[in-house]
């Protein structure tokens, strides 16, 4: 999920979604 998160959302969002 970490490395499809990171491709379909941008940076600055993946940060957030990942820290949960």
């Amino acid at each position: 999920l970490d490395l499809a998160a990171g491709e379909a959302t941008p940076v600055a969002l993946t940060a957030p979604v990942i820290n949960g």
